[in-house]
């Protein structure tokens, strides 16, 4: 299929662009189909294009290159620190699960040492002292939560 095909088209193409026209090319513009669509078309794109530009201004490209570069090398930062991000958490789970290990290991001498505070809160109390050794484990176990609580916040904050 051939397409119609004028030779003075793209002199008109010129003209709408620049705005300069001459009587002899706007009068063949009028009355040749071919320059016509091709003025009507170009008119259309003309004015899509300063719609987008009023709409949504471009930034300027040398800010757009330095956003890539710095999302480039946060990118690669990232890549090559993962491997001590996942090490490290690992180190704090092998250390909560050590420190279990270790309360549930020696859990007979933490209860014996729990037994000579007994008797030491047993003689506070004799003295007039009114706090009771539940009172003292109850603040020993919010300390312990407290600071296991701030543990957790630590490991997971640095993300």
């Amino acid at each position: 299929m051939n397409l119609p095909n004028c030779e003075r088209e793209s002199a008109v193409l010129k003209a709408v662009e620049s705005g300069e026209w001459s009587k002899g090319l706007r009068a063949h513009a009028k009355t040749c189909e071919v320059c016509s669509d091709a003025l009507l078309v170009a008119h259309y794109l003309q004015s899509q294009a300063q719609t987008a530009q009023a709409e949504a201004p471009l930034p300027d490209a040398g800010l757009i290159w330095w956003k890539a570069q710095l999302q480039a090398k946060r990118a690669a930062a990232e890549r090559a620190t993962r491997p001590i991000v996942i090490l490290e958490k690992i180190s704090y789970a092998v250390g909560a699960v050590g420190i279990a290990v270790l309360l549930v290991w020696f859990w007979p001498q933490i209860a014996n040492w729990a037994g000579m505070f007994k008797i030491v809160w047993a003689q506070s109390s004799s003295l007039g002292m009114p706090l009771q050794p539940s009172t003292y484990l109850l603040a020993g176990g919010g300390l312990i939560l407290f600071v296991f609580v701030f543990f957790l916040y630590a490991v997971w904050a640095e993300e």
